[in-house]
């Protein structure tokens, strides 16, 4: 709460404020060694889940390059962008999708894996992500699409998680598409994840435009809601203590909102 509390931990984080220094990975590694040392390494070792009931589906290629996921569009490919780094490229305009399963009999949050930059401009693009059921039997559902605004404002390069939306059992098509064009690379996915609801990670907030709020944009006399797409960063967070999204809409969204109202709805 006291940002000068965290001064004295300042030294086991890099310049980006995000990875760890080489303090921070020696720290890490002498908490480890404490703890092995102390308990001892269990001589059947397996990997947990991340909540109680061992509901939560984890797919990543970060590490890899291997998907298991079925994916399709024009230009969509695996790319090994820089050493032990690879993502699931999306181009402008046409994107294209990734299929996968809630493989469970519960509901379950969806978040997307992807890769962010800064300093602002970013030159990842904002991108439209919607998720479409596939259950014929039930007829064809969608929820409805949002956006997500891979900018940072300190610089940095990392893979963050996004929450789409919470997608009962069964099979789904996710529709991932750049809406931005000029920027130096496509939107980049690295991983797929399904947890429960009541276990909410903290992630930057997924920006939801409704057509109405486009009349709104319209009357706003405010020229700074007109600002250049590269001047837009996310500010906003889902709160990871409850199983809803914070609803307080910043002068960020309404930059978000007015992008997508002048450039993506009117196209």
């Amino acid at each position: 709460e006291n940002a000068v509390d965290f001064l004295e931990y300042r030294k086991y984080l890099a310049p980006d404020g995000h990875h760890l220094s080489l303090e921070g990975h020696k720290d890490i590694a002498r908490r480890v060694a404490h703890v092995v040392n102390t308990v001892g390494i269990h001589p059947n070792p397996r990997l947990g889940s991340w909540d109680d009931a061992g509901h939560d589906v984890c797919i990543s290629w970060f590490d890899t390059g291997e998907c298991p996921l079925k994916f399709q569009g024009a230009g969509v490919e695996i790319e090994n962008w820089r050493p032990k780094n690879y993502a699931l490229s999306f181009p402008f305009p046409t994107g294209g999708e990734i299929f996968f399963a809630n493989p469970t009999n519960v509901p379950l949050d969806l978040y997307v894996d992807f890769m962010a930059n800064g300093p602002l401009p970013s030159y990842y693009p904002l991108t439209e992500i919607t998720v479409e059921y596939l259950n014929t039997e039930k007829g064809m559902m969608q929820l409805k699409p949002v956006y997500i605004d891979p900018g940072e404002y300190w610089e940095v390069e990392c893979s963050k998680p996004a929450l789409i939306g919470t997608v009962p059992p069964g099979e789904y098509a996710l529709h991932i598409r750049p809406v931005e064009p000029g920027k130096e690379y496509p939107f980049r996915v690295v991983g797929v994840n399904l947890a429960e609801p009541t276990i909410r990670f903290d992630t930057p907030e997924v920006h939801l435009v409704e057509p109405a709020e486009c009349v709104d944009v319209q009357q706003m006399q405010d020229t700074s809601a007109y600002l250049p797409r590269d001047q837009l960063t996310l500010s906003h967070y889902a709160d990871p203590k409850t199983t809803s999204v914070k609803t307080h809409r910043s002068t960020d969204h309404a930059k978000v909102v007015a992008y997508v109202c002048n450039h993506v709805f009117t196209s």
